[in-house]
């Protein structure tokens, strides 16, 4: 279907269906269900324990507050990209909906009664229920016809079937760097997502897999990697030496590129993009200012325990992924994600592509109702595990060469 057949297919009327409809839905939820289950919860509190009792407040207060903001964006003239962090909130909801239900079966796995059943039905249904949005984001988009920025273009009006040279000057570079652990299958995945632009070259770079145990060693055994993702990049640059280069590093790979930045001044970049970062909190952002042209960006997991592990378990890591750096240089964003679920496509398009390709920094709708961390998160910066390991290791080093010793090994 062409752009224009779309639009005709999507029209005002349409979009404005679309949107009554789910305003409908959320307006019939508050009045039909959140608040007379909130009188139902209050009224009869010998049906819940304590724990599911707060349990049901937790799951009520988040559903009801859902509705009221989406129904205060569907209001009015409609903010698309307000839409679309909404949409990229689903998929984690959902994940929280499965872990709420563990909670309220308990020990005994026992079906949860009323009205906390009720709380966790009606919360899943509202989250599938949000799943209109993304066709409200396509109907007004189709809509819509912005001005198109410098470095877009229709390619199959410009470039002819003959001719596959691409057309966009300067070129785009958007290096994907992965982190330990892991085959990073999902710089496929994003990159398959950026692709569709057709302005963005993405280069997927890899040092091999990495272990827990060179991860864990201070210091030497992580040089490797560094250096063979410093020749990568250097290679990139030599192939591309007018390119706006972004990189986009997950865990390991940021704190790799950071040090890479400290090491040769003459390394630079247009946007740098960390997620799961171990970097150290304390990271010297000063002395690399003049190295990235645009502000950096730094994607927070408040559910992430490998940053504040990797910072608590040895030496040169930082929690940055789970706390922030709290620099003006950088911009600290906070979402309800775990380690590796920055990859989805709602994620990619909501967050990276506004970043990469009209410098926009969106807000996340998570940050203005975020909490402290769990407890258990919280007394891993307190414990001084890298000394128990540290120690613990010494003393097997130390046993096995005594018993080496003691055999006459040497």
């Amino acid at each position: 279907m062409t752009a224009v057949a779309k639009a005709e297919a999507n029209g005002p009327g349409e979009c404005q269906a679309r949107v009554d409809a789910l305003r409908r839905v959320l307006g019939e939820n508050i009045e039909k269900r959140w608040k007379p289950l909130q009188v139902e919860a209050l009224s009869q509190p010998s049906l819940l324990t304590d724990e599911q009792r707060r349990l049901c407040e937790e799951i009520l207060v988040a559903g009801l507050q859902t509705a009221v903001n989406l129904l205060q964006v569907l209001d009015g003239e409609i903010d698309v990209m307000l839409l679309r962090q909404y949409v990229a909130t689903i998929g984690p909801e959902q994940g929280a909906i499965g872990r709420w239900k563990e909670r309220a079966r308990g020990e005994r796995r026992r079906k949860p009664p009323a009205p906390l059943s009720h709380c966790l039905a009606w919360y899943e249904e509202q989250i599938q229920e949000m799943r209109a949005l993304q066709g409200i984001v396509d109907c007004i988009e189709a809509q819509r016809q912005p001005e198109k920025p410098p470095w877009a273009w229709d390619a199959e009006v410009t470039i002819p079937q003959a001719d596959p040279r691409p057309v966009k000057d300067p070129p785009h570079i958007c290096l994907l760097v992965h982190g330990i652990l892991t085959e990073a299958a999902w710089q496929e995945r994003v990159a398959n997502i950026m692709n569709r632009t057709r302005v963005i070259n993405v280069v997927p770079l890899r040092y091999g897999y990495f272990d827990v145990f060179r991860f864990l060693f201070p210091w030497v055994t992580r040089l490797r990697p560094i250096h063979r993702l410093h020749r990568e990049i250097r290679l990139v640059k030599r192939r591309h030496p007018n390119a706006q280069m972004t990189v986009i590093a997950h865990s390991f790979g940021a704190y790799a590129v950071c040090n890479l930045l400290l090491d040769f001044a003459d390394l630079k970049f247009d946007r740098l993009i960390l997620c799961g970062s171990v970097v150290p909190e304390d990271y010297p952002w000063t002395r690399i200012s003049e190295q990235v042209r645009h502000r950096i960006v730094n994607e927070c997991g408040v559910k992430d325990v490998w940053p504040r592990l990797a910072a608590a378990c040895t030496w040169g890591y930082g929690a940055s992924g789970a706390r922030g750096f709290g620099s003006a240089a950088v911009r600290d964003r906070f979402h309800p994600l775990r380690h590796s679920d920055f990859f989805e496509e709602a994620f990619v398009t909501t967050y990276w592509l506004p970043f990469i390709l009209y410098d926009q920094i969106p807000t996340s709708p998570y940050e203005s109702s975020r909490d402290r961390p769990p407890f258990h998160f919280r007394m891993l910066s307190a414990l001084p595990l890298r000394w128990v390991i540290a120690t613990a290791t010494a003393s097997v080093g130390y046993g096995v060469l005594s018993a080496l010793a003691q055999a006459g090994v040497f």
